[in-house]
């Protein structure tokens, strides 16, 4: 598991286009839209000190610089604090958790618990209260997922943006203490 640096962008690219194509219901966006990113785009997001990106890798995570069909990422997942929105002012040491995916090949395997133990230990070192995340009611292995790790339902829901609003959300959260 690894904080993904700068030169690890591609790798991001490369997970969360598979993630859009394997579960597009699960994501706010599309893979119409995110491959359209350019590389400066991709090199920005891996760069936000605000939302870091986990990658996960079955074994060791090999150095930036390899590139080996026998290394590849398993995993990832974005974290970071909860910014106040009209309809949720009170996100005072609130994290989120967004965009969890484990690829097809590695599933079943504990990745998806590693990387949400991974970021559930950056929240407790931030000082964080609760963990937030939302999970479509169309997707059961990652609400087992979340349940295994110990988050609850809010009650609160919502829809993904379009053209997938038909898509309810809901958020569950966990509290540290």
């Amino acid at each position: 598991m690894e904080v993904a640096a700068p030169g690890r962008w591609a790798v991001l690219r490369e997970l969360r286009l598979r993630a859009l194509q394997d579960t597009p219901d699960a994501f706010g966006a599309t893979f119409e839209q995110e491959c359209r990113l350019t590389a400066d785009d991709w090199r920005r997001r891996v760069q936000r000190a605000d939302r870091p990106t986990l990658l996960a890798w079955i074994g060791s995570p090999p150095p930036a610089t390899v590139v080996s069909p026998q290394i590849r990422p398993a995993g990832m997942s974005l974290f970071g604090w909860v910014v106040p929105t009209p309809d949720r002012p009170d996100t005072d040491g609130v994290i989120g958790i967004y965009s969890v995916f484990v690829d097809t090949w590695a599933r079943g395997r504990g990745v998806g618990d590693a990387l949400l133990a991974t970021a559930i230990g950056h929240a407790r070192a931030a000082g964080a209260r609760r963990v937030v995340l939302d999970v479509g009611d169309r997707n059961p292995p990652a609400q087992a997922l979340y349940r295994r790790a110990g988050f609850t339902p809010t009650g609160r829901t919502g829809s993904l943006p379009p053209p997938r609003q038909h898509v309810t959300e809901h958020e569950l959260a966990l509290v540290l203490g």
